[in-house]
């Protein structure tokens, strides 16, 4: 946790995002508790509406099934739904 750190732009593009009225959630393949200390200390000043880290139910990205689920939960098509990654 201590070497962890938000990618350059990113908070900017997080403000602009909720600037737009856009929905936001995070998928990542680290554990599920892991993300959401990262998220609480990295990001506090923004309200996902979901944040799934791993737990075993869902394959690992790059298998879409994570962001599908995640599409299903917030009611966005997967037309409608932009991914974005970090590497």
């Amino acid at each position: 946790m201590d070497s962890t750190h938000t990618h350059p732009g990113i908070l900017e593009l997080l403000d602009a995002i909720v600037a737009k009225g856009i929905k936001m959630a995070i998928l990542s393949n680290k554990p599920h508790e892991f993300i959401l200390e990262q998220v609480e200390k990295l990001l506090p000043h923004w309200d996902f509406d979901e944040v799934m880290g791993s737990f075993g139910a869902i394959p690992l990205k790059p298998d879409p099934t994570g962001a599908l689920a995640i599409s299903r939960k917030l009611r966005i098509s997967p037309l409608d739904f932009i991914y974005l990654g970090d590497t």
